[in-house]
């Protein structure tokens, strides 16, 4: 038989008991709480390119020290005034999602400033970290009409401008025109025929000269 003293103690051993339980389980939560350390975030360099190319942004650097798989937050802090990408729904092509590369396309020139926040499967966050993306006005194309040609009259003459380039790497288009011609009034303007063009037009009229033969020159090419 217990004693009348055990019996009464009971009911205060099985209180302390779970008491104890409970401390147990706050102390286990905020142990792995503690225990999840923050992302931190890398938006990558700053870059300054041509205003016809698509601007690609990789947070890639990011890293988070538990090693857990993160979502990657781009916004803009700061546009060019005349932009419309700060009122845009969906200015990125990929965003809040494990993606860490994706790309906007600039619409005025000017400075972009870029932050990036990445977040862990915990919901931890890390501190922003910010980029800047300067669009320049790219270089004019340069023409290069080719070689200059001897050729006798009626002979179908061939035009040749694929040696124009492009520092951009943009696609070209070729405005050709008679910068000067014999005096024959009576003749109609013939359109060339021209190696390498994806356009081709006469913008002038072809001026009387005395001159016997057909100077190329250079002629204006347009992106």
């Amino acid at each position: 038989m217990y004693s009348q003293k055990f019996l009464k103690s009971r009911p205060v051993n099985a209180a302390l008991f779970l008491a104890a339980l409970a401390l147990a389980g706050c102390s286990d939560s905020e142990e792995k709480e503690a225990g999840n350390g923050s992302p931190t975030a890398d938006a990558g360099v700053n870059q300054a390119i041509t205003s016809t190319s698509l601007v690609t942004l990789n947070g890639s650097g990011s890293y988070d020290p538990d090693g857990d798989p993160m979502t990657y937050h781009w916004a803009f802090d700061t546009v060019p005034e005349t932009s419309a990408l700060m009122s845009s729904e969906a200015p990125f092509l990929v965003n809040d999602e494990r993606d860490s590369v994706t790309t906007f396309t600039a619409d005025v020139e000017g400075t972009y400033i870029v932050s990036l926040i990445v977040s862990d499967a915990l919901g931890a966050s890390s501190e922003p970290d910010r980029m800047t993306v300067t669009i320049q006005s790219a270089s004019r194309p340069e023409a290069d009409a080719g070689e200059d040609q001897s050729t006798s009259v009626s002979s179908l003459v061939t035009l040749d401008g694929s040696g124009s380039t492009d520092g951009s790497d943009r696609e070209l288009t070729y405005a050709w025109s008679v910068a000067q011609a014999p005096p024959c009034p009576e003749k109609r303007r013939v359109a060339p025929r021209v190696s390498g063009a994806s356009t081709v037009k006469q913008d002038r009229a072809p001026s009387a000269r005395s001159s016997g033969t057909w100077s190329g020159g250079n002629t204006r090419l347009g992106s």
